[in-house]
């Protein structure tokens, strides 16, 4: 018997419980939800300064950022804040860390630079100073950082350029450091002088400040540690101890549970109130795996914050008044990013991989996989609006049209269609994700089996051995830049489960590697995502956006493209 996708929408199983606010659980109900996005007021300025050595360094000097900006009256000081996230910490060395999101590493470290959102409506991030006072490429292969001055660690050591130099070699050099790969083309760094940091590439590399960032791919990996700390404690004793220049320091470690953080006295950053950052006392980070116990503690008050709540309690979380629902439409996960194996037929053949990605209904995944809360997404990875190189011709290019999917089909050959298997991890939401597409794929004569592997089968098989013909997973939408994605798409890239071999790729990724000027980067990442989209390379179903969960006393709350940046925030009273 055929299955519709009405009737697919009906037995679907469900992932996930609803918070009971009552004796009995909740009926699960869907909702489209509108949020209403708040008027930014940003201001920014731009300044070229001449340098004695004839170079020009743009400053960019942020007046008034905040995402969620204070009210008139309730910014106050003093008091702890709570957080929760379901990721846990290996180490709280941050060149050594594996562990993504952690919103605490904001809170402790500072960068040489940052991303920050100076627009919400249509999204924007910039690279603005942390640092750094100001940065820039006096050529392709050379980029000079200009230090902030008079900053300091909290075991109370100097932040300068010799110190932020041996950090960019540790993180280049270090045998277990987790930037090593994303910073190969770091040749040498110097330090003429106090304040001066030059960074010396093996090629021409436009994404050098973007790597040395907080908020593109380093969840806290790129952040400036004491050298001092280091020492004395030691490789291993450092990871537990963790000295930054950020507005916190650390008071406690307790593995697999919290990290507590405590005012710095010293921090160097100046509040709304024109004192010192920050306004809180303390903040807790708190590791809980299942967030239902999360959205539980949120509805009682013993917790205040948490990033990415689970879609499955959304509904759960708005029906509770002291509670903010916010919805981070630009980043979240992308859901059924796939991979199609290009080295089997029929798959090796564009017009079935164009066929492939026309069959799928993203507005019926969305509404299935993500509570309604989802959009559709159609390009590798499920960049948003506002993204290096977005195109709205390639996010539309393959809007869902079985009829087209049933002809290109035909012309290819499989007329009566053809049979095929899809490897995800056995997990929510891909479980459903991968039942729903398979269901509608049926529609295009594309017989799917849906098969839920244990992840480290799942390894095995897609990664390893690369057995599969379709094979998916859910990916962070974590950085902005297509370029970052190199591994997934060159010919030698570690990442490229599903074989793509194509030379134009390969150099549209290298020019636009290569390229520092951003509004020609723009261009060149708009080609790359228009040609990977016409070539048909991989599929992809929807981006489920970042649930933000607060509570209303809290204010203050930044985004770091993808995680929650709590050093500006505070609790009006009770």
């Amino acid at each position: 018997m055929k299955l519709s996708r009405r009737n697919f929408l009906k037995k679907a199983a469900v992932a996930g419980a609803g918070l009971a606010l009552t004796g009995c659980a909740p009926e699960v109900v869907r909702e489209t939800v509108v949020v209403e996005k708040p008027v930014e007021k940003v201001v920014r300025e731009t300044v070229l300064v001449e340098k004695p050595v004839e170079k020009v360094v743009e400053v960019t000097r942020v007046v008034e950022p905040t995402d969620t900006p204070a009210p008139e009256k309730g910014l106050a000081r003093g008091g702890q804040l709570i957080h929760a996230t379901s990721y846990s910490v290996d180490t709280l060395d941050p060149h050594l860390s594996f562990s993504a999101h952690v919103a605490f590493a904001t809170l402790i470290h500072n960068y040489l630079v940052r991303h920050e959102m100076v627009s919400r409506d249509p999204v924007k991030f910039e690279v603005v100073p942390d640092l750094a006072e100001s940065f820039g490429y006096d050529d392709p292969q050379t980029v000079v950082f200009e230090l902030r001055q008079g900053v300091r660690f909290h075991d109370g050591s100097s932040f300068n350029a010799e110190v932020a130099k041996w950090n960019i070699e540790r993180m280049v050099n270090h045998p277990s450091s987790v930037m090593r790969s994303a910073l190969a083309v770091v040749e040498s760094v110097e330090a003429p002088d106090d304040k001066t940091v030059v960074v010396r590439l093996n090629k021409p590399y436009g994404l050098l400040i973007d790597v040395l960032s907080d908020g593109m791919v380093g969840y806290g990996r790129t952040a400036m540690i004491s050298k001092a700390a280091v020492e004395e404690f030691g490789e291993e004793a450092y990871g537990r101890h963790s000295h930054g220049t950020g507005p916190f320091k650390l008071k406690e470690w307790i593995p697999g549970d919290r990290v507590i953080m405590e005012r710095f006295e010293e921090y160097w950053e100046t509040g709304e109130d024109g004192k010192s950052l920050p306004y809180l006392d303390e903040v807790v980070h708190r590791y809980i795996p299942d967030l239902t116990v999360a959205a539980a503690e949120l509805a009682a008050g013993t917790i205040h914050t948490v990033q990415e709540m689970p879609p499955s309690q959304v509904m759960a979380m708005k029906a509770v008044e002291h509670l903010e629902v916010e919805l981070w439409d630009w980043t979240g996960l992308s859901i059924l990013t796939g991979f199609i194996n290009t080295r089997r037929a029929p798959f090796d053949d564009i017009r079935v991989r164009q066929a492939l990605n026309y069959g799928m209904n993203r507005q019926g995944l969305a509404q299935v996989a993500t509570f309604g809360l989802g959009v559709p997404a159609s390009m590798f990875c499920a960049p948003g609006p506002g993204a290096v190189g977005w195109s709205e011709e390639a996010e539309h290019m393959y809007d869902y049209d079985p009829d087209k999917a049933k002809a290109l089909l035909e012309e290819a050959g499989y007329a009566d269609g053809f049979d095929t298997h899809l490897k995800g991890i056995s997990r929510e939401p891909d479980n459903t994700a991968s039942q729903y597409a398979s269901a509608v794929w049926a529609e295009a004569g594309i017989r799917c089996q849906s098969q839920a592997l244990e992840r480290t089968v799942w390894i095995d098989e897609l990664i390893r051995n690369r057995d599969f013909d379709l094979g998916f997973s859910r990916y962070p939408i974590a950085g902005i830049d297509p370029f970052f994605l190199r591994n997934n798409i060159t010919s030698d890239g570690p990442g490229n489960h599903g074989g793509v071999s194509d030379p134009v790729v390969d150099d549209l990724v290298a020019r636009g590697e290569g390229e520092p000027d951003k509004a020609k980067r723009d261009e060149i990442a708009r080609e790359l995502r228009l040609h990977l989209q016409e070539q048909a390379y991989f599929f992809n179903g929807c981006r489920q956006p970042h649930v933000f969960v607060r509570n209303k006393r809290v204010g203050g709350t930044q985004a770091d493209f993808s995680f929650p940046n709590l050093k500006a925030a505070w609790l009006s009273e009770a």
